[in-house]
């Protein structure tokens, strides 16, 4: 197992002894979702320290998920003040952070598309991101985790972007478990 699986099964791991504990406690299926961009960004800057040398993806990756954190409220209510954040939030600051954050989860699909050789590959990334622009700027949260599940599935028949495919798998598991606590919590 890589390096770079095991830090995702850490990640996945964690995810479901929190949710677990939470279960057995309170009765209810609780991931903590709001910590997602958090996660995202640590793990993409750990890949990134790795592989130092695909350097345009890299800035890619993680100009994203700093926007990700960005555009995370619960980012902004740790480092502002009560009355600050009162008018911060007059501003659209984090719905453009949001934007830029899709923007570039976009831009990543479409150099993972242009990276696909086989027909299959390409279809079903144009798919996942097609599905996925639509689904965020629709705010039609229930089909991201179809976008990046179907995404995840051209990049794990057609690795493209090696490791940093492994990515989209994190970005399916966050997905997934926001959504599963929005619908079973």
């Amino acid at each position: 197992m890589s390096k770079e699986v095991r830090s995702l099964f850490l990640v996945a791991l964690t995810l479901t002894i929190y949710a677990t504990s939470i279960f057995l406690k309170d009765g209810g299926l609780v991931f903590p979702y709001p910590l997602n961009s958090f996660i995202f960004f640590l793990i993409a800057v750990q890949f990134a320290y790795w592989h130092q040398k695909k350097r345009p993806l890299i800035a890619l990756i993680c100009a994203t998920a700093i926007f990700g954190i960005l555009s995370n409220p619960v980012f902004w209510e740790v480092v502002l003040s009560i009355e600050t954040m009162g008018s911060f939030l007059n501003y659209p600051w984090i719905h453009w952070f949001n934007l830029l954050y899709i923007l570039g989860i976009i831009a990543w699909g479409i150099m993972t598309l242009m990276k696909q050789n086989e027909l299959l590959g390409l279809l079903l990334t144009g798919i996942g991101v097609l599905i996925l622009g639509i689904g965020n700027f629709y705010d039609l949260r229930f089909l991201l985790p179809i976008g990046y599940a179907i995404i995840t599935l051209s990049v794990l028949l057609k690795p493209v972007h090696q490791p940093f495919h492994l990515l989209w798998v994190l970005l399916l598991i966050l997905e997934a478990t926001e959504w599963i606590t929005y619908a079973l919590a």
